[in-house]
């Protein structure tokens, strides 16, 4: 499954990746796979998961949390991602759209 992702800054479109690998790391740092430079980001802040057909979020400890929506993702535990209608959102400046794509 290839995922297409979305990626705004205060309510302005960044980028727009594909995500073709099964583990993503979206933060601020260096090592990170999808970089968005902005300070209310932790330099690795969300791991996306691909398993099969399932997708899963992972808060990799960040300090302004990672949230489905409104809902805050605990830290540094995989979560079921299948609520494609919300938006990730890294703080309080990030938001994120999933979409599944064709291969």
């Amino acid at each position: 499954m290839r995922l297409r992702l979305e990626i705004s800054v205060n309510g302005v479109k960044q980028k727009q990746a594909y995500l073709d690998k099964k583990k993503n790391v979206i933060g601020r740092g260096s090592h990170a796979d999808i970089r968005i430079i902005t300070e209310s980001i932790s330099r690795v802040h969300l791991a996306i998961e691909v398993e099969g057909q399932e997708i899963y979020l992972t808060d990799l400890g960040s300090s302004n949390g990672s949230f489905i929506g409104d809902e805050p993702l605990e830290a540094n535990k995989k979560t079921l991602f299948d609520t494609f209608f919300l938006p990730i959102k890294l703080g309080k400046e990030v938001f994120i759209l999933i979409e599944r794509c064709p291969i």
